[in-house]
């Protein structure tokens, strides 16, 4: 079930006030704000809370929830309604007001949107009686709704709503049954009848030659759900233009889409126009359609590929080097760290980032000694790879290293050494963070030391948490606040117990530094030394 946004439903909390007999009424105009906030955002899973002030509000407040329904489910998409009609099967009957079936009409205020909610009506005869006045509209708003209630559990709701659609099934009508596709495709796997004749009318509609530009548009420039019914239909009904309505699907806004497009073309291409897909699928912007790229040369055209995997084995994103190293093993090579090694110096600082990724990929423990140099590389790309793959081949080994990175001109290097240290609790010693914090000049360095010292234990956080409230802008101190305060809902801290050291450590920086401190994180902390000498008493 969908949930309410917290920004939609505080103005629902403001809206239900109005009923209250013992709060003044919202103004009109106040009101009006609100329901146009709400139908400025289009989320449909406002829709359960409109229908209440549709159906129980005062008059005003109808009229106006009317016409924001109808702005929201203009826009929504036909599974988005779908979502809402058995987020609606969750209601209480006690939910529903009692609706007399000749009201369906005057609740709607005449809107098609507000009919189509009212049936989803926890009452089957004020869905039968919306889906009757869905009838009368003809311009494909309503046609969502009507598939929705071919699979109603009352029969007579079924019955009434299936006539509606077969009288929809026309040329003129069909880039509406294109928009309502996943719709259609959701009728086959669940339905309470055998809807397969209705079905294969709409399905002869859309194979039509006249249909062909609507479904070829919805590839592109329709909504996901859409698009990806519009292929999965294509394909199950190709034609001679299918591989042409296919390279236009690479581009789709959808990457589901675009992969199985780029799938279907290494599959079906031959020679010099599979050639030219793979090379303009080997540039594309998703690395998925570059690894389709790859793949078709490894296994469509293995005498072209070598060069390729070559080239693959520094592309920008991991799946790809791995796919390269995967058909260049199968060739013969194996020492990939050596090809990485020997990029390492490249003038190329995006070549030497990627060498460093691929060396971190394959390489061993002893490999983290050759990327150390690269860690003062003039390019911050490069310091951040190198802090990545030396925290992972060899982290302790070079921990000074990455402590010293978080030192870092550049706040993402700094990120990735405080990333890396965050990996390796053992490399969490206090003193070693505070060493660091106390010298860094790097503002963004100071807060992800605190960072830091957040993720140790109670008796070793406090303390340095408290020294730090002294130190830096004031951005870093309220960070430093902010981590002492939320250790006060953590019960877990309890059942740690101090050794003296740590105990005259946090009553030390307790005394010098409290003057920065809320009065509640005040309390806490003398309540945690309290309990701790008692403890020793």
């Amino acid at each position: 079930m969908n949930s309410i946004p917290e920004n939609i439903r505080s103005i629902f909390r403001k809206l239900n006030q109005a009923g209250n007999p013992k709060i003044p009424p919202l103004p009109e105009q106040e009101e009006r704000q609100y329901l146009e906030t709400i139908g400025q955002l289009r989320d449909p899973a406002a829709l359960r809370s409109l229908f209440n002030l549709l159906c129980r509000g005062k008059e005003s407040s109808r009229n106006m929830a009317a016409e924001t329904i109808e702005r929201i489910v203009m826009t929504a998409n036909v599974l988005e309604l779908a979502q809402t009609d058995a987020n609606f099967r969750h209601m209480s009957e006690w939910s529903f007001r009692y609706v007399v079936k000749d009201e369906v009409a005057a609740i709607a205020r005449g809107l098609v949107g507000p009919i189509g909610l009212l049936s989803f009506h926890g009452s089957g005869y004020v869905r039968q009686a919306a889906v009757e006045k869905l009838g009368d509209f003809r311009d494909g708003r309503e046609l969502p709704f009507l598939l929705i209630r071919l699979n109603d559990w009352v029969p007579q709701v079924r019955i009434a709503a299936k006539p509606a659609v077969e009288a929809r099934v026309l040329p003129d009508y069909a880039a509406n049954f294109v928009r309502c596709l996943p719709l259609i495709y959701r009728l086959e796997i669940n339905s309470r009848e055998d809807h397969r004749p209705l079905i294969d009318s709409i399905v002869e509609l859309l194979s039509k030659d006249e249909t062909r530009s609507i479904l070829r548009r919805s590839i592109v420039r329709g909504n996901r759900q859409v698009a990806r019914s519009v292929l999965r239909f294509l394909l199950e009904r190709p034609k001679s233009d299918l591989l042409s309505i296919l390279v236009e699907a690479t581009e789709s806004g959808d990457p589901p889409v675009r992969l199985r497009a780029a799938q279907e073309l290494r599959v079906r291409l031959e020679g010099d126009e599979l050639r030219i897909l793979l090379d303009r699928l080997g540039r594309h912007r998703d690395a998925l359609l570059r690894r389709e790229s790859l793949f078709g040369y490894a296994e469509r055209l293995p005498e072209l590929a070598q060069d390729h995997l070559q080239n693959g084995l520094l592309d920008t994103r991991r799946v790809i080097r791995e796919a390269a190293r995967f058909y260049l093993r199968g060739r013969g090579s194996t020492s990939f760290v050596d090809v990485y090694a020997a990029e390492l110096g490249h003038r190329s600082a995006r070549h030497r980032a990627m060498a460093v990724c691929g060396v971190a990929e394959v390489g061993e423990r002893q490999n983290a000694r050759q990327l150390i140099p690269l860690l003062q590389d003039p390019t911050p790309i490069v310091r951040k790879a190198a802090v990545r793959a030396v925290g992972r081949l060899d982290s302790d080994g070079y921990s000074d290293e990455i402590f010293a990175a978080i030192d870092d001109a550049s706040a993402g290097v700094a990120r990735a050494a405080r990333d890396v240290l965050r990996g390796s609790p053992g490399l969490l010693q206090p003193h070693r963070i505070w060493a660091s914090f106390e010298t860094t000049d790097q503002p963004h360095s100071r807060r992800l030391l605190i960072s830091l010292m957040a993720e140790l234990q109670w008796w070793e956080s406090a303390p340095l948490l408290l020294r730090a409230t002294a130190y830096g802008d004031d951005s870093a101190i309220a960070m430093a606040i902010k981590y002492l305060d939320r250790w006060r809902g953590n019960c877990g801290r309890l059942t740690v117990r101090p050794n003296r050291e740590q105990f005259q450590q946090l009553e030390d920086a307790f005394d010098q530094n409290h003057g920065h401190l809320t009065q509640e994180v005040i309390e806490d902390v003398k309540t945690q030394l309290d309990g701790a000498a008692r403890n020793w008493l």
